[in-house]
């Protein structure tokens, strides 16, 4: 792979994975790319900056941040690299918005060598593209960080003023001119504009205009046209080595020629083509063969970024040739000593009343489409929340033992004091002392009893999402409460880990503890065949570096393979025997819609950590 531009080009690569960085290290490596390697964002953000020229490969689902909140960071520090996200997750409104959002690509893992490679050369190209806007034109870097790629760059200034809005890719279009000054004043315009933009450009000349002449004047508005020229981005052409080739016109051939001159172009990353020929070498026997390959042209320039532009001089067509140029293009300009005149042709502006009418079709078609997407999202959100409700029934009758367990201590703790109570009473005399106490702790396991109901009914009760301002850790007691039957039951040791002065989250109260309660029954479940060693799960949380909270649960169980890692919060994805793979992919919609994130991870020891952040209220 050949490296652009004249200063060193690095491929920077964000994985948490180890092997995966080392392994596009070693690809990159092999094409003579230069890599480094970071283990998360804030190493990279945090790095001395350079302005050297390259792209970014990045886990789009990295522990810390997600592909969206680096773009932000990056964006906030002024810093414009070319993006490839690569991703173990193939959802696709991601994947949309990620390259909606500027990603020149989105693989899922595992991903062909070629397709990385092909990704990184249009990352680069594009990189180089920007960094030369960058001295050329504002207004084409403006449009480089736009967030779009440059194969959806529209066409935006053909520079010729009169008719800029009229030019876009697919245009085919003719000049007549009267004199030199009026086509090389044209022309100029027409490819500066193309060159600041960074399309490729192609000037066909024709004598009496000579190769030297139409350099020269391209050289007074655009001073590095050597550079331009040397780096294959503008190209004249001799109108009889294009036109002529072999001494005799071919229409088929010379459009199979265009064909394949357009996908070399594209190959190259430019977001376009704009091509203009002149026709002063075309001989009267040629001119029927001509007008029949410019009317198929329009076909060939029709759904390409492509944009051509045909002079024509006046002295040498006569209404003939006048009638029949209008006829094979989509509207004429005429410049004579430096007046302008515009003719649109029939067939344009028929085909411009049909886009009206179309666009209002269109119009009304969105207005419709969107109130059946409108009610379409209601329905979705009342299914997930009608899921929700059954996968956290589901939960409480897994903990059903564990539950009647929890409910039947304080009830028999009562029972018990109440016989005491009685015994005292029947004493002679009654002990009132004795009776008070057993009293007291009867309301006290009366209230234990009440929490754990109190508990239950909020978990498990069928209502609407309700956002509060909710403290974290008292959601994680309340549910380490319910499961410590279960924990106690198949010998875990829990310990706990809550950092002090935590934020309020701005969230469903009920919708976190289902996910508390996923991810701790998850855990317990990967700790039931662990035999020769402690079974352990640490249930902690803290601030992280957003300002958010962290809750994290992690065991001493199996672990998961690397398979897992990258699929664990799919839907229907499951290493349980009897698993729906239904509850970790809940909790990833839940997370999701409280603006947080949930991953897995790795721990020093047997096991794994499941983990999810949400923004601070």
């Amino acid at each position: 792979m050949a490296k652009p531009g004249a200063q060193s080009t690095t491929v920077f690569v964000i994985d948490d994975d180890d092997d995966v960085r080392a392994s596009i290290a070693g690809l990159l490596k092999s094409v003579g790319l230069r890599a480094e390697t970071f283990t998360s964002a804030e190493e990279f953000l945090s790095r001395e900056r350079s302005d050297e020229p390259g792209c970014l490969v990045i886990d789009f689902t990295l522990p810390s941040m997600t592909g969206f909140e680096m773009q932000r960071q990056l964006s906030d520090a002024g810093l414009q690299i070319p993006t490839i996200f690569i991703s173990g997750y193939d959802d696709k409104p991601t994947i949309a918005h990620a390259m909606e959002s500027g990603a020149v690509a989105f693989l899922i893992k595992p991903f062909e060598d070629r397709d990385l490679l092909d990704a990184i050369r249009e990352a680069l190209n594009r990189d180089q593209t920007m960094r030369e806007a960058s001295t050329s034109s504002p207004n084409r870097v403006a449009a480089s960080n736009s967030g779009r790629t440059p194969m959806a760059t529209e066409m935006r200034n053909s520079g010729i003023d009169v008719v800029s809005d009229m030019v876009a890719w697919g245009a085919h279009f003719c000049l007549f001119y009267e004199t030199k000054d009026d086509l090389l004043d044209t022309l100029t315009s027409y490819c500066r504009s193309g060159l600041e933009r960074g399309e490729y450009c192609m000037w066909i000349v024709a004598e009496p205009l000579t190769i030297e002449e139409a350099r020269a004047a391209l050289k007074n508005v655009v001073p590095d046209v050597d550079r331009h020229l040397a780096d294959s981005r503008l190209e004249l052409a001799p109108a009889r080595d294009w036109f002529l080739k072999g001494g005799t016109f071919d229409g088929k051939s010379l459009t199979q020629d265009w064909y394949d001159k357009l996908a070399r172009v594209s190959a190259r990353g430019y977001p376009g083509m704009r091509v203009t020929g002149d026709t002063t070498w075309l001989s009267k026997k040629d001119w029927t063969h001509f007008c029949d390959y410019e009317d198929g042209l329009n076909e060939v320039i029709g759904n390409q970024r492509l944009a051509v532009l045909c002079t024509y001089p006046l002295s040498q067509c006569g209404a003939p040739q006048v009638l029949d140029v209008v006829r094979t293009h989509q509207f004429v300009l005429a410049r004579r000593h430096g007046s302008w005149d515009v003719v649109e042709t029939a067939t344009l502006k028929q085909a411009k009343a049909e886009i009206k009418v179309l666009n209002e079709e269109l119009e009304q078609r969105v207005v419709e489409r969107t109130s059946e997407l409108m009610k379409a999202s209601e329905a979705l959100r009342e299914a997930e929340t009608e899921l929700a409700h059954v996968n956290r029934v589901t939960a409480m009758g897994q903990l059903a033992a564990s539950i009647v367990h929890e409910t039947m201590q304080p009830i028999s703790a009562a029972v018990t004091n109440a016989h005491a109570a009685l015994r005292s009473l029947s004493a002679d005399p009654p002990d009132l002392g004795d009776v008070r106490e057993a009293l007291d702790r009867i309301v006290k396991a009366g209230s234990r009893a009440s929490d754990v109901i109190g508990r239950l009914r909020a978990l498990s009760k069928k209502a609407p999402p309700l956002k509060d301002n909710v403290a974290i850790n008292e959601a994680v007691l309340d549910v380490i409460a319910l499961t410590r039957g279960e924990v106690v039951k198949n010998g875990i040791s829990l310990r706990t880990d809550f950092a002090e002065g935590l934020p309020r989250v701005q969230a469903d109260r009920v919708q976190v503890q289902q996910v508390i309660l996923n991810l701790i029954m998850n855990a317990v479940d990967a700790m039931i065949d662990v035999h020769g060693r402690p079974r352990e799960l640490l249930v902690g949380t803290e601030r992280d570096a957003t300002g958010g909270v962290v809750v994290r649960v992690t065991d001493s169980g199996s672990g998961l393979s690397s398979e897992s890692f990258d699929r664990v919060f799919e839907a229907f994805y499951t290493t349980k025997p009897r698993g729906m793979g239904m509850g970790l992919s809940i909790c990833r919609t839940i997370v999701e819609a409280h603006g947080g994130r949930i991953w897995a991870s790795r721990t020093a020891g047997p096991g794994a950590t499941l983990q999810f952040a949400l923004p601070a209220a």
